[in-house]
């Protein structure tokens, strides 16, 4: 992630197992300005599971990306609901994430984007590499 966003701090909070416990945590993401946040954890029962139900108590619309989150167990992931003080925190995976950020492949990150999407994704990649085929096929055949 520090490779993608170099130009976000990376805040060091050794032994604090909810992020949002974190005076320097909830500052930035006060600095920031935003009422949706993109959450993920070493676990997504504890570290996710905590910080974004506060988060989500005090009025931010969390969407907890679970694939990029580890589990203790299986099924910890597959049955993840979280609610506290009825805020719902939104289960998404990390190609939600990726597309939502994206948002048109014609953008000057499209192609990057797309790279790890044929790279993660298998079906994404055939996909990908078929429409790249028929494109260079159509290219050849118009010269």
């Amino acid at each position: 992630m520090v490779s993608l966003i170099p130009d976000v701090p990376v805040i060091d909070r050794p032994g604090i197992i909810s992020a949002w416990d974190d005076p320097k945590v909830v500052a930035a993401v006060e600095k920031a300005d935003r009422k949706n946040l993109i959450m993920a954890g070493v676990t997504v029962d504890v570290c996710l599971a905590f910080a974004a139900m506060q988060a989500a108590d005090v009025g931010y619309n969390v969407h907890g990306v679970l694939d990029a989150s580890g589990a203790l167990e299986v099924t910890i992931p597959r049955e993840c609901r979280c609610q506290n003080g009825g805020s719902w925190i939104t289960s998404v995976n990390w190609t939600t994430v990726a597309s939502e950020l994206q948002r048109n492949w014609a953008l000057p990150t499209g192609q990057a984007s797309g790279r790890v999407f044929h790279d993660h994704c298998h079906s994404y990649g055939l996909l990908m590499d078929s429409f790249e085929a028929v494109t260079a096929k159509a290219a050849k055949q118009a010269s």
